[in-house]
């Protein structure tokens, strides 16, 4: 029976300390988007719950059609909703992005979501995508724990105050920064290379290392900024952009080449 869908990708491009490239997935609502991710040349995406207004449904479809592609799905949550996690999780996605922990006990409830006894509450393995629709085996646990990332988004400064507290919580994979939210929480908006704003990278980052888990860098499209970033010890988890402006930017690229043929001589 095949088995090689329960890999997570992304889990081992970042273990080999490899670059993972992610889309931000906000508009698509049809299984389409893990063709064009993989077209694309991307490991995997995140469904974006907190900014849209998808349905659960349309998320759990575009889980299972990635697993079964090879694609790595993730899901951020609206907050720390264990009802919609739970859901996302037996849909298929291979990571929990929870948005705005600003502390261990939050981080705690996260991995609660995502984990199974004892060291959380998620439910067993059912009968369905990761057994392949053979009878329940439990003895995969471990195997589907292993193969979940737990992110904790920080997004403001009392998150970054808190890292060292969230990033220590056993269950964590990563701590993720939301640039844009923290930088707007900072009286700082897009600043993302502030001396403050590098400060507060520097302490997420040295958390992140001390617990030896990954520091993710949120929210910025300039990869030289984010070179920087790495190159001070964050990894290389790059969400190069969200569908809807993929589509923006691509189809007015298309219009302006189209436009230019006519005004040439």
């Amino acid at each position: 029976m095949r088995t090689d869908w329960r890999r997570n990708a992304v889990k081992e491009k970042l273990r080999a300390g490899e670059p993972a490239y992610i889309i931000c997935v906000r508009q698509s609502r049809t299984a389409e988007i893990v063709s064009a991710t993989i077209a694309s040349g991307h490991d995997g995406f995140y469904i974006d719950l907190q900014h849209s207004t998808m349905s659960e449904d349309d998320a759990a479809q575009m889980c299972y059609a990635a697993r079964l592609a090879g694609s790595v799905p993730l899901v951020r949550l609206p907050g720390l909703n264990a009802d919609i996690g739970q859901h996302m999780l037996e849909a298929g996605a291979q990571g929990i992005i929870a948005p705005d922990i600003t502390s261990a006990e939050e981080a705690r409830q996260l991995v609660s979501i995502c984990r199974f006894p004892p060291n959380g509450e998620r439910a067993p393995v059912a009968m369905g995508l990761e057994t392949g629709f053979q009878p329940a085996d439990q003895s995969l646990r471990q195997e589907v724990q292993d193969a979940t990332l737990v992110i904790a988004m920080l997004e403001r400064e009392t998150a970054i105050e808190a890292a060292a507290e969230i990033a220590a919580v056993p269950g964590i994979d990563a701590l993720f920064v939301g640039s844009n939210d923290l930088t707007s929480s900072m009286g700082l908006h897009g600043q993302y290379e502030h001396p403050r704003v590098q400060q507060a990278y520097a302490t997420a980052i040295a958390a992140a290392k001390a617990n030896g888990i990954w520091l993710f860098v949120g929210g910025i499209r300039d990869g030289s900024i984010v070179k920087r970033y790495v190159e001070a010890g964050a990894s290389r988890f790059h969400v190069t952009g969200m569908d809807g402006q993929f589509l923006v930017s691509g189809a007015s690229t298309a219009r302006r080449a189209f436009e230019a043929s006519f005004e040439c001589p």
